[in-house]
């Protein structure tokens, strides 16, 4: 009788432990078929909102699909200029002049979003006077300044569709104020995504950036300008050198403005190596040139002073 019992008593125990066993395996396939479902609706249902600011108001605007990101050809810069000039002659205002200097505002901050990963027209550590940092260190004295930002927009017509859907961009685009503008058009990642970035940097002037002595002075020549850049290689080298002995941030702010005034000066001598002559816009480079020499002098003299 004992003997039975035990073994009935066996039987109950690995019939109990097989009923766990099948419990598990059903525990697992649910999360199993869980997983792939999500996944599927992933595919299924892909992100169609993203984030376009200006001055600190957020408009939702589609983004792009999966499908790769095409690389912009030089013609996407002047489609956009030619397109925001329709848009203001619509309502009888001036075009906008293309401006050197705004179209290398418009790529460092393009850049600038890409290398530090951020969407929007300052990241999230800084204040709202870093947006305008770059036109302010490109030498392009400005009495208004407006900006544009883009992504996920793979023609120039549906994104200044989609700028001018937004009050706030369709404002900049429209503003009467301005009278010059800087476009820059690239392909990067930005926040995982591989995507184009369209910027548009908008400005006026100060009357000064017309009748400064870089326009009135006819005795610039080629040499001079290589000299310059020349000089500027070696002195900047010299600073990078004694880096150790000075405050970090001086000496980054001083590289940068440095290798802005070498960039500057090798632009000048490329098209003036191609045309034979220097341009307005070569103009305004060279002067934006010697004012940044300038600030960048008085910085090695604070340095010096220590």
């Amino acid at each position: 009788m004992k003997i039975r019992y035990y073994y009935q008593f066996k039987r109950w125990v690995e019939q109990k432990k097989i009923q766990r066993r099948l419990n598990i395996f059903m525990v697992v396939w649910i999360i199993l078929i869980a997983v792939v479902s999500i996944r599927m609706l992933k595919i299924d249902y892909p992100k169609i909102l993203g984030i376009f600011m200006q001055e600190g108001l957020v408009n939702f605007l589609p983004t792009p699909t999966s499908t790769p990101a095409p690389t912009p050809t030089p013609d996407f810069k002047k489609e956009i200029i030619t397109l925001t000039n329709n848009e203001r002659r619509k309502i009888g205002l001036n075009s906008l002049t293309e401006n050197k200097l705004l179209d290398e505002v418009a790529r460092e901050k393009a850049n600038d979003l890409i290398n530090k990963n951020y969407w929007a027209h300052f990241p999230p550590n800084e204040t709202e006077e870093y947006a305008w940092k770059f036109i302010k260190n490109s030498g392009y004295n400005y009495l208004y300044a407006g900006e544009n930002l883009g992504k996920g927009f793979f023609d120039t017509n549906s994104q200044m569709s989609a700028w001018m859907a937004s009050d706030e961009h369709k404002k900049n685009i429209l503003d009467e104020h301005f009278t010059e503008i800087g476009v820059y058009a690239g392909k990067g990642v930005l926040q995982g995504e591989n995507t184009i970035i369209m910027v548009q940097e908008f400005g006026t002037p100060q009357s000064d950036n017309y009748q400064g002595s870089a326009y009135q002075n006819q005795d610039l020549s080629i040499n001079q300008i290589k000299s310059y850049r020349n000089d500027t290689v070696t002195v900047m080298n010299n600073w990078i050198s004694a880096r150790s002995r000075f405050p970090t941030d001086k000496i980054d702010q001083l590289v940068d403005s440095f290798n802005r005034q070498i960039a500057f000066s090798n632009q000048i001598i490329s098209d003036y190596e191609k045309n034979g002559r220097f341009s307005n816009d070569n103009l305004s480079l060279w002067q934006a040139v010697i004012k940044m020499g300038n600030e960048s002098s008085q910085l090695t003299n604070e340095l010096n002073l220590r």
